[in-house]
């Protein structure tokens, strides 16, 4: 025996059963009988694994008091099983995350280690602490008062420099100008917090410094005053403090001029005049002031009312309110007149009246006493219209309407309705001029719009429109032996009033058109108008002049068969006209009364003529048509497959004709028909299918179609199945030649969110009940586009990955 590297095509010295190798490649073993002289040989396969990981860290390398926590990204790159572990100062941290949250500082290492090979990385990060907290002084606790308004905070013996911030806050939100320095000013009382940062760390420190309030503040609670009008000459005012306070200096004022009055050292003085008048309120103890403004008004002013100008009292209006104006205080209203008439009490700002003449009111302010007067009006309107209704002309055929004219009515603002019980109103019914189409009783109603008073009256029209009596007699029929028909309407209305007319729109007058008799040439409908002369009213009648001729033939043609040229013609018979009916073809010599068929027709048109017993004829044309053979295709067409998978084939039938029947044959007897124009094929060897289809004539095509079967050389996994429990491709597996291939390690199925669908682990390929059916969760899935995941383990150890897409079909 002897070992040979293929790579380099060498021999190794070592003539034994095993060898050492330390580099990748194909190895052959040579074994010889040398008895015989027999040779066989095995080929390996060294493969080499030397995959080192690549370990990363990137973070964020000081803890302070803003970043507490630091969080490390750490990254391992390989396509291949690691494990990974954390030290923290030399010493293994408790850490199972690649991304760890840490809050102590020290030296933290990251390794990662490749399963299969050993192979290994590391990488390490530095983190460090700075909190370091600055210094806070606010300064000592003050006051606030009234001969020192504002006040100066200092925290100026805080940690200071450009390394530092500074934010002064108030405990209840008052607002603090210049809140970032040192020394703001403020100008309330509160508790005043000073926080100073470490810009550097992000630390903080606070004081606090509390503001007072001595000041004692003379508060006017309210101040109010009476007024000035016609019956009062003296004004109080009256102003109360919130608290009883004998220091109080009492100084009264009044704004552009001089006071009048008594009690002018008290809260309540009197006055004599109307204005703006000054409290001034001083607290002997610390100077503090407070002060209010109170007006005298002066109410002598009188509200003038005023009457609005009345509307007439009419037909319409019998009773109209008096509106007045003017006034918008309090009032006492008194109503008086000489020669009208009040429907409602007289003690309100608008009474209603019902009668003409002079009404007056006097209007008293209830406030001040004044008075004010006003007078009005009311004038009347109720006259009546006078209707004037022209003649009208008497409604007929040729007036159908009639126009009832009132427009000469007065006066000229009208409102005009019209109405009847026995006639009917066109248009107009609120008009001057009403058109009506009916004789009968018409009234007008007249209405004054300018008062409402109303006036009716009425005008009787006439009506004539007798209509006369239209007759155009029976039905006429014309035969083949007779061209003319009689039109007699004689029994219609007669005398020297009536005209007659016959009109025809698919026939024919001969003769006497305007008669009351007249002559037909043709067939067809005709009508008889009977006129009215005397007042244009009108009739007609209709009759129709027909004809025996036949009008149909109904006949049967029969192809010939595919292997003749000789067809058929059967007359079924005819229809219209008088019968009895006689026939004739092509080859008949004479009309027959029998009713013919010929079974020996060759291919070619043909006239079938059919005549009645009056000698009317009529004729239709047929034709033997040449039979058409069918045309077939198979789809798809010399196909490959891989050995193991199946196919579907359909025959494409191109045919003017019914098909009969469709044989489908082939050597592969395990191929199965779906319907009668496709079959599912699953052969072992390539194998040949013939499809053949015949008409309902007997015509016959045939073809077929190659499925040729590819070996599988290692692994083959399909790229679509269809689980219809039909026993053909119901199931997704992987096929393998069993030589080279030892299992299928895993195999996963995922939908298109990533969701697994279906996963089995260590089984043999070639076995369709181990693969997936289409389902999940015991439920078959829509048909859809599938991703696989397979591991193939050969039988020399390696694993191979394969992926790709699987498409879910219903067949």
């Amino acid at each position: 025996m002897k070992w040979k590297d293929v790579s380099d095509n060498s021999f190794f010295p070592d003539k034994t059963i095993s060898i050492n190798v330390n580099k990748k490649g194909f190895y052959r073993l040579i074994i010889e009988n040398q008895k015989n002289g027999c040779i066989d040989s095995t080929l390996i396969t060294v493969y080499d694994n030397f995959e080192k990981p690549s370990v990363k860290i990137q973070s964020n390398t000081i803890l302070n008091c803003k970043d507490t926590n630091i969080v490390i990204n750490g990254s391992v790159l390989t396509l291949t099983p690691y494990q990974y572990l954390w030290k923290i100062d030399g010493k293994n941290g408790n850490l199972n995350t690649l991304t760890p949250t840490v809050n102590i500082a020290g030296n933290y290492l990251l390794k990662a280690i490749v399963t299969s090979s050993g192979c290994e990385d590391s990488t390490s990060i530095n983190i460090t602490s700075d909190k370091s907290y600055p210094f806070a002084n606010a300064g000592l606790d003050t006051v606030l008062s009234c001969y020192n308004p504002t006040i100066l905070l200092n925290g100026s013996q805080s940690s200071s420099g450009v390394d530092y911030g500074y934010q002064w806050t108030e405990t209840t939100g008052k607002g603090i100008q210049n809140a970032t320095k040192l020394d703001p000013i403020i100008n309330s009382v509160g508790k005043y917090v000073l926080t100073v940062i470490n810009k550097n760390n992000y630390c903080t420190a606070s004081d606090t410094v509390i503001v007072g309030d001595n000041k004692v503040v003379p508060t006017i609670a309210s101040i109010k005053a009476d007024s000035l009008n016609c019956i009062k000459s003296e004004a109080l005012i009256i102003a109360k403090t919130l608290v009883n306070n004998p220091d109080l200096l009492i100084d009264w004022t009044k704004v552009n001029g001089n006071v009048f009055g008594k009690d002018l050292s008290t809260l309540q003085p009197t006055v004599i005049q109307g204005g703006t008048y000054k409290l001034l309120l001083t607290n002997n103890l610390n100077g503090c002031r407070d002060s209010a403004f109170v007006k005298v008004e002066i109410d002598t002013i009188v509200q003038k009312i005023a009457i609005a100008p009345p509307s007439y009292i009419t037909c319409d209006n019998k009773a109209i309110k008096l509106l007045t104006s003017g006034i918008t205080d309090q009032t006492k209203y008194v109503w008086t007149t000489i020669d009208g008439k009040f429907s409602t009490t007289t003690d309100i700002p608008s009474p209603t009246v019902t009668a003409g003449g002079k009404y007056i009111v006097d209007a008293i302010n209830q406030r001040n006493g004044c008075k004010s007067s006003a007078s009005v009006i009311v004038l009347t309107d109720t006259l009546a219209p006078k209707p004037n209704i022209l003649l009208p002309n008497i409604i007929n055929c040729y007036l159908p309407t009639a126009s009832l004219n009132a427009s000469s009515s007065t006066p000229s603002e009208l409102d005009f309705k019209w109405t009847t019980t026995n006639g009917n109103v066109q248009s107009g019914n609120n008009q001057s001029i009403a058109i009506v189409d009916k004789g009968g009783t018409y009234q007008l109603s007249l209405k004054n719009l300018s008062n409402g008073c109303t006036q009716n009256s009425s005008i009787l029209v006439e009506e004539d429109k007798q209509k006369p009596i239209a007759n155009a007699g029976s039905d006429v029929e014309l035969n083949c032996k007779t061209n003319e028909a009689i039109l007699d309407g004689s029994g219609s209305s007669k005398g020297v009033d009536y005209t007659y007319k016959w009109s025809s729109v698919n026939g024919k007058i001969k003769a006497n058109g305007n008669q009351i008799i007249a002559t037909a040439g043709s067939v067809g409908n005709y009508n008889l108008l009977v006129i009215n002369q005397r007042n244009g009213c009108s009739e007609t009648d209709a009759m129709t002049v027909s004809s025996s001729k036949p009008d149909h033939i109904d006949v049967i043609t029969k192809t010939p068969k595919c292997d003749s040229e000789i067809g058929s013609i059967e007359v079924l018979g005819a229809s219209g006209g008088k019968p009895p009916y006689f026939y004739t073809l092509k080859d008949w010599k004479a009309y027959s009364i029998q009713i013919p068929a010929s079974e020996n027709i060759p291919i070619g048109k043909y006239i079938v003529r059919v005549k009645d017993s009056n000698d009317c004829e009529t004729s239709t044309s047929v034709e033997v048509k040449a039979p058409s053979k069918p045309t077939v295709t198979l789809d798809p067409k010399d196909i490959e497959i891989f050995e193991l998978d199946s196919t579907s084939m359909t025959a494409r039938i191109d045919s003017k004709f019914d098909i009969d029947t469709v044989y489908w044959t082939s050597k592969d007897t395990t191929f199965r028909r779906v319907d009668n124009l496709s079959i599912w094929a699953k052969p072992k060897q390539s194998s040949l299918y013939h499809v053949k289809v015949k008409d309902i004539n007997g015509c016959i095509d045939s073809t077929s179609s190659w499925v040729y079967i590819r070996e599988i050389s290692e692994v083959f996994i399909p790229n679509a199945f269809s689980p219809n429990n039909d026993t053909y491709n119901d199931f997704f597996t992987v096929f393998a030649n069993n030589r080279t291939v030892a299992k299928v390690s895993k195999l996963e199925v995922f939908n298109r969110w990533g969701e697994m669908v279906f996963s089995r682990k260590d089984f043999q390929p070639n076995d369709e009940y181990l693969g997936w059916d289409g389902s999940f969760k015991g439920k078959l899935l829509n048909p859809a586009v599938f991703v696989y995941v397979v591991e193939i383990e050969f039988i020399n150890g390696k694993k191979k990955l394969y992926k790709g897409d699987i498409t879910l079909m219903q067949n």
